[in-house]
């Protein structure tokens, strides 16, 4: 999950990870503040993760105990960007969860962030959780491990075509993609999206999320998706507003959409 550029503000000064200007931005999100608010019912330490997060401080790895739904649970966090993207989908809730949430295809699963808010929802719901990067994927299983009844891991990409592709790592981990320029590349495995909802629904009657995560490779996936499919699909959670704007034009009518965050939710109507 990214936050909007805004370094041309400020470029040479920085509070924490963040430009002066992407940091004064936050301030006029209002999606933000509510975030804030919701600290206490995500955090143990709320005011302590506040802090960290303004100033992108403490040290990394460390683990973090979570208030959830379902009961306490715990991640660990492996750099500062991952803080920040706990954030966004516990406490801002970019990423829209129905209340009867049972089958979830995380594509673009990273460290299990977002399979995990999920999976707190409820203890009905199963995440289909797919992640290419093979340092990024052994993060994932330990994070979900504890939840290994309720999920399934591929190591693989996801996008329009099955087969090897190339894979650009970033630093974090967070923004490792397909396509990456980067000094550093790996071979994976790809299959393509029509293959992974055969998969699944093959096992279930309908998805309720599909959520797409994959730092510019959404359109494609979306493109891919055969008509017949779109009523079996509850609602769609992208993470692709700056990125992948023409999102908006893809996902037919019957959804509704809204925004959070950088995040496009699209809910069936009915």
């Amino acid at each position: 999950m990214r936050l909007r550029n805004m370094s041309y503000i400020g470029p040479m000064v920085r509070i924490g990870k963040r430009s002066l200007g992407n940091f004064l931005y936050q301030f006029t999100m209002l999606e933000n503040f509510r975030a804030i608010c919701r600290f206490p019912l995500v955090h143990e330490h709320p005011w302590q993760i506040f802090k960290d997060e303004l100033l992108s401080r403490d040290v990394y790895p460390r683990d973090l105990h979570l208030r959830t739904p379902s009961g306490p649970t715990k991640i660990r966090l492996h750099h500062v960007a991952d803080l920040s993207t706990l954030n966004l989908i516990f406490a801002r809730e970019d990423y829209y969860a129905p209340k009867s949430c049972e089958v979830v295809i995380d594509v673009g699963a990273n460290i299990g962030l977002s399979a995990l808010y999920f999976l707190s929802r409820n203890q009905q719901t199963h995440v289909y959780a797919y992640e290419p990067a093979p340092t990024t994927f052994k993060k994932l299983e330990d994070n979900l491990a504890s939840y290994a009844q309720n999920v399934s891991l591929k190591q693989c990409a996801v996008s329009d075509f099955s087969g090897v592709a190339t894979l650009g790592l970033e630093a974090s981990g967070v923004y490792s993609a397909l396509d990456l320029e980067s000094a550093e590349k790996v071979e994976v495995e790809c299959i393509d999206i029509m293959t992974v909802l055969h998969e699944v629904l093959a096992k279930h009657k309908r998805i309720d999320v599909l959520k797409l995560d994959c730092e510019g490779h959404e359109v494609r996936i979306l493109n891919a998706i055969d008509d017949s499919m779109w009523e079996k699909i509850r609602c769609i959670n992208v993470d692709a507003v700056f990125e992948c704007p023409e999102v908006k034009d893809i996902v037919p009518k019957s959804y509704k959409r809204t925004q959070r965050g950088t995040a496009l939710r699209f809910v069936q109507r009915s």
